[in-house]
């Protein structure tokens, strides 16, 4: 089985733009043009989304159509490129520092995802996951990140490679096994010199946002890291 040829399409799936995400450096523009020299076929912006940085807008209705509009200005720069770009959200709930990735989502979902940020993670799963939404703990064995219940997720997020930060990677991995969780993988992009650090390859270039939710939860994909794909799920699989 040849996976490149059966899975040619690379995908990032977590990616930050400035001015919107403040950690990072890279403006809309030079977003869509290095994923595109790096021959991506798409790529998810999954910007943060805190209540502090929101309150750093007048209100937060502008807070709001700031966020969705970000995502907007990578999708002008990106399209001449023949760069598909999907609407992703990085949330952190007011109850500690986890980060949690949401797939599936477009800019309609933002205002009621704003309302539920004081929920506590238990509350909030009840209320988002659904078969079209997919929630996914980002980095969950970094420092200062607290366990959820399995339960309560979809899936976590396996490899995340930003190389300022140890996400236990070997430890991640173990326990998407132990308890059927769906596994992704990003660079987390926030500077340069980190982007491309890993890419998910699908059959087909998801159209939108539901279709790219769809197949991550049917498990139709590889992950590519440098010159090696991994197959995410070989370790859950039934004897």
């Amino acid at each position: 089985m040849n996976l490149t040829r059966q899975y040619p399409f690379r995908v990032e799936l977590h990616a930050h733009t400035k001015p919107i995400s403040p950690c990072s450096d890279i403006p809309p523009e030079q977003m869509a043009q290095i994923y595109a020299s790096c021959g991506y076929h798409g790529i998810v912006i999954c910007n943060h989304f805190i209540s502090r940085l929101l309150d750093q807008y007048p209100d937060r209705e502008q807070a709001r159509r700031a966020y969705c509009e970000a995502v907007e200005e990578v999708r002008r720069y990106a399209a001449p490129l023949g760069l598909r770009v999907y609407f992703g959200c990085e949330l952190r709930l007011d109850e500690n520092l986890n980060d949690y990735l949401l797939f599936g989502i477009t800019a309609e979902d933002i205002p009621t995802l704003e309302a539920h940020l004081a929920d506590p993670i238990a509350q909030f799963s009840a209320f988002f996951r659904s078969p079209d939404h997919l929630l996914v703990q980002a980095h969950p064995f970094r420092d200062k990140m607290t366990q959820v219940d399995p339960a309560l997720l979809d899936g976590i997020e396996v490899f995340n490679m930003h190389p300022g930060h140890n996400s236990r990677v070997g430890v991640a991995a173990k326990h998407a096994a132990a308890h059927r969780l769906l596994v992704t993988a990003g660079s987390d992009f926030h500077h340069l010199g980190m982007q491309a650090m890993t890419a998910v390859r699908f059959p087909v270039l998801p159209r939108d946002e539901h279709e790219l939710e769809a197949l991550l939860r049917a498990h139709d994909y590889v992950i590519e890291m440098g010159s090696s794909l991994i197959l995410p799920y070989a370790a859950q699989e039934e004897p």
